[in-house]
């Protein structure tokens, strides 16, 4: 039961009540502050942390004796320790039931990604050989197999993002060529304008997540982008951070939802239906593992940039390339 008091008492009091809640100071009646109200208002202190404010009407206007007014204030601090250890019982149990969901959540999500998989390998497989004995062009088999890819995408983001959300996934670092990255790419290379600095260096870095991670922006940029639109890659250097940005010619991402892109399963409102909201909560787990950052941002007059940047790091003689 929450009860508003400031409905009952006039706007001179509320001015008297805010004050003591802004200042964690006791004013009103019977005090050097404000002394001129009707009530006594006691901050209810748990060390610095102000958990409410304690109104005491008095019955008459005498001041009270100083054994009444330590009574009061005794009074208060044990109202202080209850609503403390009630926010603490509280919390503990949202806690306990926040990890109860988030294991019941990630334990679900691996099961049907597993079992997901298994099929999926399957009609790829089945789908070569169907080519091999079909050698024309087949606009049907095209479009099962770009279908069966894009949901075989889906599978392993479930996958990446069950594995990145439990802490238990490890990063196998080497050193990774920026332009081999790309070339593995699975996305029309047509539909790419590439720019790399001159003598851009080596990445350091988990090279299966960082293609994860390239796969996720570019797939994100086709899919917001109309079809003749291009997807610009740049990437640059300096002393401390190697760059690489990915920009579409899409409708761009509001400023307002310029962090919340990278949370799980956030999709902005209206979009075109399609994907899980999951690509770009992947991409932050990725660059949060390699001590990276990732950023998104609207680029004028229309179009999203994907930014991420890896600390650099000097290759040495020791280290094969």
């Amino acid at each position: 039961l929450t009860l508003d008091v400031t409905k009952l008492i006039d706007d001179k009091e509320r001015a008297v009540l805010e004050w003591a809640f802004t200042n964690k100071k006791t004013a009103g009646w019977s005090t050097d502050t404000l002394p001129s109200a009707q009530n006594w208002y006691i901050p209810l202190l748990n060390q610095d942390d102000l958990v409410g404010v304690l109104i005491v009407k008095p019955l008459h206007h005498q001041k009270f004796l100083p054994d009444e007014k330590g009574l009061i204030l005794a009074i208060a601090q044990q109202i202080t320790g209850f609503i403390h250890r009630v926010a603490l019982e509280q919390q503990s149990v949202q806690t306990q039931q926040l990890a109860e969901s988030e294991k019941l959540y990630g334990l679900i999500l691996s099961c049907i990604s597993h079992e997901l998989k298994t099929p999926m390998t399957s009609i790829l497989g089945n789908l070569n050989l169907l080519k091999t004995a079909i050698p024309t062009s087949n606009e049907m088999i095209e479009d099962v197999e770009n279908a069966t890819h894009r949901l075989k995408r889906i599978i392993d983001n479930l996958l990446d993002i069950s594995r990145l959300s439990s802490g238990h996934m490890s990063l196998h670092e080497e050193w990774v060529d920026l332009n081999e990255l790309l070339t593995h790419s699975a996305h029309p290379i047509n539909r790419f304008a590439i720019r790399i600095a001159p003598d851009f260096p080596f990445l350091w870095g988990d090279p299966i997540l960082l293609e994860r991670l390239m796969d996720n922006i570019i797939s994100n940029a086709l899919h917001y982008s109309p079809d003749s639109g291009l997807i610009r890659i740049d990437a640059t250097y300096d002393s401390e951070w190697v760059t690489v940005s990915v920009t579409d010619e899409g409708p761009g991402i509001p400023i307002e939802f310029q962090h919340t892109v990278f949370q799980k399963f956030f999709r902005l409102p209206g979009t075109l239906a399609g994907g899980t909201g999951l690509g770009l909560a992947i991409c932050k787990e990725i660059m949060d593992l390699h001590k990276g950052s990732i950023d998104a941002t609207f680029t004028h007059p229309q179009g999203t940039r994907i930014r991420w940047s890896l600390p650099q790091r000097k290759m040495t003689l020791e280290e094969p390339q």
